[in-house]
């Protein structure tokens, strides 16, 4: 052959020098949180290279408060102090092994007011495995079923991923168990006793009267359904002096 290649070496201390963490570039200022008498605008950064093998950790602040806005309001505006709001939980770690938290502005300053102090994001290097962490079961919800045997459910859900080879999550997340296993009564519809019969439907000649009856248990659990008549009528004559002539049938409305 005329050429031959072959791959540089690599010192070992080279594959095994620390690295350092880096800082990535500030992002723009936030919009001021007054438009006089001074407000505050924040920026942020991140970390885009975690340290390793021993290297220098970051210890400057991935966010920034600044005044903005500070020439005085026209008019004697209310004065009131920045208030910065708790610290959240730590999130999951990332895959390069850092976590963050943030807090945020609960109170912008107005006036003459005085301005928050402090960054609004915090990291740090998660140090060993962190387990996956589940949080508690749900409250049972209610039997699907009143008898002959139903399901109930409960549920949690994954509060913290695993990190840095921690534990993965493998127990379940949903349960169900059986619930009111005792077999339905079977009960079949009834029904009430007759009303007494109505008054005649006319004064006068041939009439109707009416009576009817009312559904007090219906059925359930497989019972036998009501299929007897609720209302009855049969035909009266009334006799008056009002009579003059014969009268025609005369229906009543359904009922």
């Amino acid at each position: 052959a005329l050429l031959e290649t072959a791959p540089c070496p690599v010192s070992v201390a080279l594959k095994e020098a620390p690295i350092d963490c880096l800082i990535g570039e500030w992002r723009q200022w936030s919009k001021c949180t007054a438009s006089c008498g001074t407000g505050q605008h924040t920026r942020t950064r991140a970390i885009v290279v975690a340290a390793a093998r021993g290297g220098k950790a970051c210890s400057d602040d991935l966010s920034e408060l600044e005044n903005c806005n500070t020439l005085a309001c026209s008019g004697g505006e209310q004065t009131q102090d920045c208030l910065l709001g708790q610290w959240n939980d730590w999130n999951d770690c990332t895959t390069d092994g850092l976590g963050y938290r943030h807090r945020s502005i609960i109170q912008p300053p107005l006036g003459f007011g005085s301005p928050c102090e402090g960054s609004l994001s915090d990291g740090r290097i998660c140090d060993g495995p962190e387990d996956c962490v589940n949080s508690p079961w749900s409250d049972w919800d209610s039997c699907d079923r009143t008898c002959g045997g139903g399901q109930q459910f409960r549920q949690r859900h994954v509060m913290h991923n695993p990190c840095n080879g921690g534990a993965a999550c493998s127990e379940r997340l949903e349960e169900t168990i059986g619930c009111n296993q005792a077999s339905c009564k079977v009960t079949s519809c009834e029904v009430s006793p007759w009303s007494d019969w109505g008054a005649c439907s006319i004064s006068c000649g041939s009439g109707e009267q009416l009576r009817s009856r009312f559904m007090t248990q219906m059925p359930q659990a497989c019972g036998v359904g009501c299929d007897d008549d609720l209302a009855e009528a049969k035909s009266c004559r009334a006799v008056s002096t009002d009579c003059h002539g014969p009268m025609d049938c005369l229906w009543a409305l359904w009922s």
